[in-house]
């Protein structure tokens, strides 16, 4: 369930970084051909080996894949604006019953929610930035040992 949400986060932001133009390789390179995308790791370790999610823009909305597998098959997620929110979906299934998260913006900060259930008790994941990256912690709370993932956005 984190996952799913970190990926929501992850493209709610990617879709406010469009313009990025090159991932920034940090450590350890990646198998993927594009430097467009955006990548998701593992707490903070920005390191190939630790590679959970690759983001990938797709028209208006975007496609969360595995780690760098560009594939059908390997796609986790499909994030669409709704709004000044966003919804993420099941692979690519846009109706209410596959809705896994909604992504609501928190002043510079976002809030990831479990389906479209907007209240703490359904609070997964708060993304802060953190420089040119986001730092994706559990729930509300704020600490290195909630870390959960880094999202690191195409320089």
């Amino acid at each position: 369930m984190k996952n799913i949400l970190y990926l929501i986060i992850t493209l709610f932001i990617s879709f406010n970084l469009v313009s990025c133009e090159k991932e920034n390789d940090i450590g350890g390179g990646s198998t993927s051909t594009d430097n467009n995308y955006i990548k998701v790791y593992e707490k903070d370790l920005i390191y190939a080996i630790r590679l959970a999610y690759t983001i990938v823009p797709d028209g208006n909305n975007y496609k969360v894949y595995e780690k760098d597998l560009i594939y059908a098959i390997r796609l986790v997620y499909t994030i669409i604006p709704d709004g000044q929110n966003y919804k993420a979906y099941n692979k690519d299934l846009i109706n209410s019953t596959n809705l896994a998260y909604t992504i609501v913006p928190d002043g510079q900060n976002y809030k990831v929610y479990n389906n479209n259930l907007i209240n703490s008790t359904n609070l997964v994941y708060t993304i802060i930035p953190d420089g040119q990256n986001y730092k994706v912690y559990n729930k509300n709370m704020i600490s290195s040992s909630e870390l959960a993932y880094t999202i690191v956005f195409p320089q």
